[in-house]
């Protein structure tokens, strides 16, 4: 057994979440241009006669002119997240961070809160057999 996992280990895929969170990202972004989803959160924003690109946290925004050169550039910055060591690296410091905070407890209903302590000790009457008072 021990020799399968070496010869495995070999093979393991190593997953780096940050980029993976920009990859995700990127390609909801791109679905999103594509089908002409604009939202004030989108990536991709129309300016006029061009658009204004901010690829998520990574500083830099960019102005380009047609939509067939933006779907380029979102093509262009997916491959360069899988070869490109130094945007990797970019991604990696912009994404890797730990998140300040952590999110704010839901809105609504709370939780019940746990019973308490409930004691089982039970008392039992007969009540057929005692006296009536009137």
């Amino acid at each position: 057994m021990a020799g399968f996992l070496k010869f495995a280990e070999k093979y393991a895929v190593k997953e780096n979440k940050a980029v993976e969170a920009f990859r995700s990202a990127l390609t909801k972004q791109s679905e999103a241009f594509e089908k002409g989803e604009v939202n004030r959160r989108s990536w991709v924003k129309p300016d006029g006669s061009s658009f204004v690109v901010k690829l998520g946290k990574l500083d830099g925004t960019y102005v380009i002119p047609t939509k067939q050169e933006v779907t380029a550039f979102l093509t262009g910055a997916a491959n360069a997240s899988r070869d490109d060591s130094e945007f990797i690296a970019l991604i990696e410091s912009v994404y890797g961070e730990p998140l300040g905070e952590e999110p704010k407890p839901r809105r609504g209903r709370k939780p019940k809160a746990q019973a308490a302590e409930v004691h089982t000790d039970v008392i039992r009457l007969n009540l057929k057999s005692a006296p009536r008072s009137e």
